[in-house]
């Protein structure tokens, strides 16, 4: 009835995802990122300087939305100038290789690209979990953990993986348990709005 085969015990998916801001507000710390922020009237100053400590986290959450946004605006926006002044004999990179293209320039379209491509992960993980869906929040959570080890979050970078490979592993171990998650029987309703039933 009880034990390690009927359980699986995760983090909370609203601690992850304050820890993932803080680790990206490390990441954003010295990009001036704050004062683009105040510039573009998106925050306040005090708020966007809060925003790289991720408190209040609906607050983070919507300046990186914008950011995201913003970011991603800009970069199609030259993507379809560069295409615009190819000449016809000229063979057009697609989107992705563009980018690395660029990426390989010039340092700063790399740090914003770099950026973009973390802002987009962690959205994807909060939709996850905005959605209830366990396949999304597996695949975001294992590209959001090299972020804690190359920022030096030190409790995530450990714990996260561990969580991570036993959760990988639940098919095997716990094959009931698993297609539980699958079916959506360890989340719950609540105004609205579909949580992990543990991960808050």
């Amino acid at each position: 009835m009880y034990g390690e085969d009927h359980f699986v015990m995760m983090l909370g998916g609203l601690h992850i995802e304050m820890a993932a801001f803080k680790a990206f507000g490390s990441w954003l710390e010295d990009s001036e990122w704050t004062s683009v922020l105040e510039n573009a009237q998106v925050t306040s100053p005090g708020t966007a300087d809060s925003s790289l400590k991720a408190s209040p986290v609906t607050t983070t959450r919507r300046t990186h939305q914008v950011t995201a946004y913003t970011l991603y605006r800009l970069l199609s926006n030259a993507y379809c100038q560069y295409k615009d002044v190819l000449r016809y004999d000229e063979v057009i990179l697609e989107f992705e290789e563009w980018c690395l293209e660029l990426s390989k320039q010039s340092p700063h379209f790399k740090f914003w690209y770099i950026t973009l491509k973390f802002e987009f992960t962690l959205l994807i993980f909060i939709r996850s979990i905005r959605e209830a869906n366990f396949l999304l929040y597996i695949e975001a959570l294992s590209k959001i953990i090299p972020w804690f080890f190359d920022l030096d979050h030190t409790n995530y970078s450990r714990w996260l993986p561990i969580r991570l490979r036993d959760t990988l592993q639940l098919p095997k171990k716990n094959p009931e348990t698993n297609r539980a998650i699958l079916s959506g029987n360890p989340f719950c309703h609540q105004d609205r709005e579909e949580i992990f039933l543990f991960g808050f």
